[in-house]
């Protein structure tokens, strides 16, 4: 039945493909998507990521949040991070502002460890009766479960996390996807075909099409790590070509694009080592840590002052000479050149229409 949901599904949706389209001709003065973590807290020891080595002082207030959402209320698309956000005890709260203030907002995202289920359930539960068209939950399954806990630094750490994804595959519908996201790193490459098949026995009835994998990435002010995290190109490159064939019948839509675009892409970016498409940091996309210090993305290390400077506005945010001159730099590849799912989706998006400004056939 085409109701009043249906149509303000696809009012979101025509707005967020009106504005990829933009981008795909000129650069933004407010982003599609942006990457915000919430807190840096964490109740798990990952040895891919030193996240849980900060200290959680300083995070934006509920107030503080609420302003910046409701004089920025036109993003398309957001991935909430952290840390685990659902140690914020005001995290019901945050979502809800995000729910009511953004009204083009069709895509929400975010990844969760497992280890608070009663949060995340009711959270999927208040985010599957709210206008948002389409929610997305990554629970991290790192391997099996001798793999994923001392990964993770926790002992009964894939335990909480397939209780979690098991029960949010129950709720999946047209709205409402779960995956189970893998990091490839130096602590499980060498035993990645033996992992997978552990976890088809583990984990009832899991498939390619429920994963999503990623490669570790070195940030050091996100992430605050550093290469040793990381494998090397050539093992990446059989991954993703095994992705490829394994996946190339399975699924379909905007996310399934994205998938398989940031796969071939990736073949080419490790092959040629620089960015196989222009990065969108600064037009299509920005990054903010929970203290509100905004970056151009998770991976690059320039501060750009605090949201509270620009008082909590993106607009003025955009409209300030040494912003416009950095996204020349990123655009002539001036920057550290990365490419992850986080950042290098809108820049794929950004190059599928005819004749697009960024498009020099990396597609073909």
């Amino acid at each position: 039945m085409f109701n009043i949901r249906n149509i303000e599904k696809y009012k979101r949706l025509a707005n967020f493909g009106w504005k990829v389209l933009a981008a795909n001709y000129k650069n933004l003065n407010f982003p599609v998507k942006l990457n915000y973590a919430v807190t840096y807290r964490c109740n798990q020891r990952c040895l891919t990521c030193n996240i849980w080595e900060k200290a959680p002082d300083e995070e934006m207030s509920l107030e503080e949040i609420d302003a910046f959402f409701r004089k920025n209320p036109g993003f398309n698309w957001i991935d909430l991070t952290g840390g685990e956000i659902f140690l914020r005890k005001d995290i019901h709260e945050i979502l809800r502002t995000i729910a009511s203030c953004c009204k083009n907002l069709y895509l929400l995202h975010f990844p969760t460890n497992g280890s608070c289920y009663k949060e995340v359930i009711r959270e999927i539960d208040f985010l599957m009766n709210s206008p948002v068209p389409l929610i997305i939950a990554t629970v991290s399954i790192d391997g099996d479960e001798e793999t994923h806990n001392r990964i993770r630094g926790k002992e009964n750490a894939f335990k909480f996390a397939l209780e979690t994804f098991l029960e949010l595959k129950k709720r999946t519908n047209k709205k409402f996807k779960v995956y189970a996201g893998m990091t490839i790193s130096r602590f499980n490459i060498k035993r990645f075909h033996e992992i997978l098949r552990k976890m088809e026995k583990e984990i009832p009835g899991l498939t390619y099409n429920d994963m999503h994998l990623n490669f570790a990435q070195a940030s050091t002010h996100y992430y605050q790590n550093d290469a040793d995290v990381l494998i090397e190109p050539a093992e990446q490159i059989e991954i993703f070509n095994e992705l490829s064939v394994r996946t190339q019948s399975e699924g379909r839509g905007i996310i399934k694009y994205l998938e398989s675009h940031y796969q071939s892409l990736a073949v080419k970016f490790l092959k040629e080592h620089k960015n196989p498409a222009v990065c969108q940091a600064l037009s299509c996309s920005l990054f903010m840590d929970p203290g509100g210090q905004l970056y151009p993305c998770i991976t690059w290390d320039k501060r750009l002052g605090k949201i509270k400077d620009y008082q909590y506005s993106l607009d003025t945010f955009f409209q300030d000479s040494k912003i416009m001159e950095l996204r020349k730099d990123v655009i002539d590849g001036r920057c550290p050149n990365c490419w992850t799912p986080c950042e290098a989706y809108q820049s794929i998006m950004a190059r599928t229409a005819p004749f697009s400004r960024w498009n020099h056939n990396i597609l073909t």
